[in-house]
């Protein structure tokens, strides 16, 4: 190759280098916007009704998830459940979120690929329908393509957009993002009896004032500590999954619970002495639902009837005297 061919070709290459250049800067603009909102015109304030769904079921995969929040008489609601009150600060933080969501990035104008970013009807992360003025908006939250950012989309449109600090991990799909879940909450000090009553017959734990330590009535044989303590736990602490409402249905089971647990309660005010007054709390633990693992619970301190998971009421339900007994 002549130098006067090695000048020309390394012009060639120059020339070819520069219009791709161009080219991808004139697509990186392409795809870059000034900053806009997300939802614009959401009004916080002005929204009564809050649902969110999580991904759709997936051949044998989990059942899908929900939840509606709604706004009654000014303070947060889990719908359905006859008023069961939500954490207000979580669903208006939640709300002051969604207003001042912005996008300075628009990944897709077309609907091509909404199914592949996970922002379309029939495959989403979260779904959010946000009710104000009895108008929906729904907001299809999509894939994360990096750490920090979510694809978005507008449902009516079909521009996906990047969003920053925002994912499905902020939007709970399941009552128990949004309440109190401590359902049952009775410090170990303050417990002094319980009454378990199941199939397997009637237990008596009592504690000593002087020693906490547990004993069980009947009992002559060495005790099994570890299984005793497991069952006070379980039996003061209980971690509701989603509230059911006030009214006792038959489906509840509670006519005729699985386990009924009376707790014996006080503040003790002298070291090593009983409280100088006590009180009752009843659990009532009903029929329990194989597919979601979840027993139907009541207790005397609430209204409402929840339902709990079951691996923290099994040994209410299934433990007997002889499962009490230290084995050798």
């Amino acid at each position: 190759m002549t130098n006067m061919n090695k000048i020309l070709a390394g012009l060639m290459v120059a020339q070819l280098a520069l219009v791709v250049g161009v080219k991808l800067r004139n697509t990186d603009q392409a795809m870059q916007m000034k900053t806009v909102t997300v939802l614009e015109g959401l009004d916080p304030a002005q929204v009564d009704k809050l649902a969110i769904w999580g991904p759709p079921k997936r051949g044998d995969g989990p059942a899908q998830e929900s939840v509606v929040l709604a706004k009654v008489n000014g303070a947060w609601t889990i719908d359905g459940a006859d008023g069961f009150p939500a954490d207000d600060a979580k669903v208006k933080d939640l709300l002051d979120r969604l207003k001042a969501l912005t996008s300075r990035t628009v990944v897709l104008e077309g609907p091509k690929y909404h199914d592949k970013l996970e922002v379309s009807p029939e495959k989403f992360q979260r779904k959010v329908v946000i009710t104000a003025g009895g108008k929906d908006r729904t907001l299809y939250v999509g894939t994360s393509p990096s750490f920090k950012n979510t694809h978005v989309r507008l449902d009516g449109s079909d521009q996906v957009l990047l969003v920053n600090e925002f994912g499905p991990n902020d939007l709970g799909s399941r009552a128990w993002h949004w309440v109190d879940r401590k359902f049952l909450d009775i410090p170990a000090d303050d417990v002094w009896a319980i009454q378990i009553q199941n199939a397997q017959g009637s237990l008596q734990l009592e504690k000593d004032p002087a020693t906490k330590a547990w004993a069980v009535l009947g009992l002559t044989e060495p005790l099994n500590t570890a299984t005793v303590e497991d069952l006070v736990r379980k039996a003061r602490t209980l971690n509701l999954e989603t509230p059911a409402g006030k009214t006792s249905k038959p489906e509840y089971g509670l006519d005729a619970p699985l386990a009924t647990v009376t707790l014996t309660t006080g503040t003790s005010t002298v070291a090593g002495a009983p409280p100088p007054t006590t009180e009752k709390v009843v659990v009532q633990v009903g029929k329990k639902l194989d597919a979601e693992n979840q027993y139907f619970v009541k207790t005397s301190k609430s209204d409402y009837v929840v339902r709990v998971a079951a691996w923290g009421l099994d040994p209410l339900v299934t433990k007997g005297m002889k499962d009490l007994i230290k084995k050798d």
